[in-house]
């Protein structure tokens, strides 16, 4: 998958084709990389359309990414065959009383994968020499940095030559059923995860995608055989170990790079049996549920990204911008006894998103946008409704729930709070009198105060040139009376 997706990024590099198309090559590629490695075209366009495009896809991208996946996946049928990446062993069914302990592998699965990408990202840190006591890795060169991860690999694989390449073979063996004791699968986990990671941050090559199905496999496969043994009569009810596997490898993957529906279409095709669908389901929504909910940031990116033709709309924030400096100082106010339809007429006259609801006291009690009363008319379903619901109050309808920011702290930390309940603007209050409002911080304004910065940075180095500092000075003696004939 990943070599696909470099070779489409490389393949754009060299045609000079704009941004747009390069990210349409990267998620051609990605869908024929994964299409090919594991004969799964379905999940390999469902990939590159759920990670790499996002919400960005049209009908046209689509186009272009089924077609990739399709001649990539019959290239590979020609040259390797028709059989899947993996042999599988038939689905077993035992009852439906089986699915709460898939439901309890998804969970194992959201803490094993939260470990996963956390030691991926810790790792990359250790190597920057951001953690303290590791300062020294950042002074060696970066070329040296694969070696000294191939070098703990190597090391480690003497012992536990399970652990290298993509593990395909382990994973198969682990699938039908080939008797590896627990101890060695729990050994196979934890290694596999650390080397991984070290793998990773060192810039080793070694993928992300294929390691989450190795992790997936082993922790099913333990869960599995714990399971055998703690309960009593399992095998009456239970399916073996092998399924627990598959159903594992989907869970930890989705969980990892938030891919769902790719790990569900993945696994489907691989086995070809739809019983096995409603266990990865619960498996699958469960683990993923639970990592977005404790932590909706983490996400592995391994994604190459195509080189910008012009300067990104919304880069990273600088970490010293504040929220005074960002920040709206006098938005559009309104009173809570004003009916909505005159708030709203309000809203499109300032021609503005969103109004702050105040009491008669100037307390801050909510804040309405064009969004909520468009939803509100819309759900409306007679005149009658729609003419009682523009009587009603401001009060009655405005988010009473509010996320608010401080003027004296950063923006960085606003953001991280309106991402997480996937808000665009947010007001601005006093901190010592939380229902005092002092402005409001939204997305546009956030975005234009980083081009700001960026703008005024980039002018300050160049004034500090001689040439540029006496053109300043030659500006500053012409601007103090336009109409001075001297």
């Amino acid at each position: 998958m990943e070599i696909g997706a470099y070779f489409s990024l490389l393949l754009g590099q060299a045609l000079k084709v704009s941004q747009e198309r390069q990210r349409l090559l990267l998620s051609a590629g990605a869908a024929a990389g994964l299409a090919a490695g594991f004969n799964a075209p379905i999940a390999g366009v469902f990939f590159a359309l759920e990670i790499v495009m996002g919400s960005t896809f049209a009908a046209s991208a689509a186009s272009v990414v089924l077609l990739s996946a399709v001649i990539a996946a019959w290239i590979a049928q020609i040259g390797l065959g028709s059989q899947p990446a993996f042999a599988l062993p038939a689905y077993e069914v035992r009852g439906v009383l089986e699915l709460p302990l898939y439901m309890g592998l998804g969970l194992v699965a959201s803490l094993v994968s939260l470990v996963y990408v956390r030691s991926l990202q810790f790792s990359q840190q250790c190597f920057q020499g951001k953690i303290a006591g590791l300062e020294g890795l950042a002074q060696i060169p970066r070329s040296l940095h694969p070696v000294i991860g191939g070098l703990c690999l190597g090391l480690v694989a003497l012992n536990l030559p399970q652990i290298l390449g993509v593990g395909y073979e382990t994973v198969e063996s682990m699938l039908q059923d080939v008797q590896f004791p627990l101890h060695l699968v729990i050994s196979l986990l934890v290694i596999k995860l650390i080397m991984t990671a070290i793998s990773f941050g060192s810039g080793f090559v070694g993928g992300v995608f294929a390691p989450a199905l190795f992790l997936g496999a082993s922790l099913g496969s333990a869960y599995g055989k714990i399971l055998a043994i703690t309960l009593p009569g399992a095998e009456n009810y239970m399916a073996s170990s092998p399924a627990y596997a598959m159903v594992g490898m989907a869970a930890v993957l989705a969980s990892s790079v938030r891919a769902p529906l790719t790990a569900i279409l993945l696994l489907f095709e691989l086995t070809h049996d739809y019983r096995i669908v409603l266990p990865l389901m619960a498996a699958v929504g469960l683990s993923i549920w639970l990592v977005e909910y404790l932590h909706p940031q983490t996400i592995i990116d391994n994604t190459p990204e195509p080189e910008p033709s012009v300067p990104l709309a919304e880069p990273s924030l600088p970490a010293s911008l504040s929220v005074a400096e960002a920040m709206q100082p006098a938005p559009l106010q309104i009173a809570d006894n004003l009916p909505l339809v005159v708030a709203v007429q309000m809203l499109l006259d300032h021609r503005s998103h969103s109004a702050l609801v105040l009491d008669q006291d100037k307390q801050l009690i909510g804040i309405l946008t064009l969004r909520d009363a468009y939803r509100w008319i819309s759900k409306s379903k007679t005149d009658t409704e729609t003419d009682s619901l523009l009587q009603q109050p401001v009060q009655t309808l405005c988010t009473t729930e509010l996320v608010c920011a401080y003027e004296d702290e950063l923006v960085t930390d606003a953001t991280d709070r309106m991402s997480t309940r996937g808000l665009q603007q947010i007001p601005v209050v006093e901190r010592d009198r939380p229902q005092s409002v002092v402005g409001l911080l939204t997305q546009e304004g956030i975005n234009l105060a980083y081009s700001l910065s960026q703008i005024r940075e980039a002018l300050e180095h160049q004034l500090e040139k001689p040439d540029f500092k006496d053109l300043a000075n030659e500006g500053d003696k012409g601007t103090n009376d336009p109409t001075d004939p001297e």
